[in-house]
């Protein structure tokens, strides 16, 4: 017989998350909104702002400190008292990160097509590389479909399955024997 494999979130907080998932509106939308001089990544405040700021969600996953991320308006300029020159010379080399900055897309608005069972957090797998890099791959549920039809594919043995039937509707069944299971509620 073999042994079931290890769960990545521990089963309280796959509880929470649940809830949390339950009660998500994945109709919102994310975009790149801030930027973090330590890692040199744009990100969505909403998705991915607990890995930038622990002071904001003690006990997150955050790799970065609160003085290395900042806002950044929509046509890519830093969203600081005077234009934060003085945080940026600070940081590093002001042209360089100005580049930087500068290099991402901030106003193109992503649908909410994952959510993450360690953090809680819906968010969009277009922008929000740091759940599967710092929460674990396993920990990401991919959301599909529109609407009253989302849902996510899956063969109903994923280790994450019995947290979640409770919000999963009945099974469409494909030839492949992959499920594609709608929520039983419009999230």
């Amino acid at each position: 017989m073999s042994t079931p494999p290890a769960v990545p979130v521990p089963e309280r907080r796959l509880r929470w998350a649940a809830q949390r998932l339950e009660a998500a509106d994945l109709s919102l939308t994310c975009r790149r909104d801030s930027f973090c001089a330590l890692c040199f990544h744009a990100y969505c405040h909403h998705c991915c702002d607990r890995h930038h700021h622990s002071h904001s969600h003690p006990g997150s996953s955050a790799l970065c400190g609160a003085d290395h991320a900042f806002p950044v308006t929509p046509d890519g300029r830093p969203d600081l008292p005077g234009g934060g020159a003085q945080l940026l010379g600070e940081l590093g080399p002001v042209g360089l990160l100005m580049d930087l900055v500068a290099n991402n897309d901030y106003v193109t608005r992503h649908p909410r097509d994952s959510f993450c069972l360690r953090c809680g957090e819906a968010f969009s797998a277009a922008i929000c590389s740091h759940h599967h890099f710092d929460c674990c791959p396993a920990a990401v549920v991919r959301i599909e479909g529109e609407a009253a039809a989302r849902g996510v594919r899956c063969t109903g043995y994923e280790w994450w399955f019995p947290y979640l039937e409770s919000i999963l509707g009945d099974p469409l069944i494909s030839r492949l024997k992959i499920l594609f299971i709608k929520f039983m509620y419009a999230i």
